[in-house]
Order: C-alpha cells, then sequence, then structure tokens
C-alpha cells in the first residue's frame, strides 16, 4: 500500500462516524460540490488549499478524497510537508446529492 492510503472500509468507517477527532478534506471542484457532498466535509477544490489551509481544524486526522484520487494524494503531499496528518482515498468516489457515496465500483457508503 502506498503511504499515507486509507482503505476503503476504513474511509467510509470515518466518513459515517462523525468523529470529533477526524475531519474528512472535499479537495474537489465547485462543479463536483454541487454533485453532493459527504455531510461534514470540508470542502476546499485542490487549487485552492494553499491559500485555505488555515480553514483545516488543527489537531485532527485529515482524511482526503476527490473524484479519483490523483487531487487527494497531490493535497496528502502537501499536508504532509506542513506536519499536518493526513491520509487519502485512492479510488474513484462519487457523491450523490443526499451526501451518499460510492467509492470504487460496488462499495457503497450506509
Amino acid at each position: 500500500m502506498l503511504d499515507g492510503v486509507v482503505n476503503s472500509e476504513e474511509f467510509i468507517k470515518t466518513a459515517t462516524s462523525k468523529s470529533s477527532d477526524t475531519v474528512l478534506l472535499d479537495v474537489r471542484s465547485y462543479e463536483e460540490f454541487e454533485q453532493g457532498v459527504i455531510p461534514g466535509a470540508v470542502t476546499i477544490p485542490a487549487d485552492e488549499i494553499n491559500d485555505r489551509i488555515v480553514e483545516l481544524p488543527s489537531g485532527k486526522q485529515v482524511y482526503i478524497y476527490c473524484t479519483s484520487g490523483v487531487r487527494a494524494e497531490m493535497i496528502y503531499v502537501i499536508l504532509k510537508e506542513k506536519g499536518i496528518s493526513a491520509k487519502y482515498l485512492n479510488e474513484n468516489v462519487s457523491v450523490e446529492k443526499d451526501g451518499s457515496f460510492i467509492i470504487g465500483e460496488n462499495t457503497r457508503s450506509q
């Protein structure tokens, strides 16, 4: 497994548990946010992360996701360089209007 990668089961558990120790970071584009966002996720497009990194709560484990994992990995590297504890989902993610999501081809949130 690549450095920093979170598996889909851990991501789903984190995304649905709403733990106060973690934060979901959605780094998709504004157009993608309009399609749906996982409830409670912080939405910062990947190209704005350097200007908006202060919006991330300090002292929490950050779980990053995007549509395919590519942008999530890039943001993981940036956060790691800044000393922020983070993991990223390296899989395809589709988020629905109601906040439910599908990872890969058939792993669905509850």
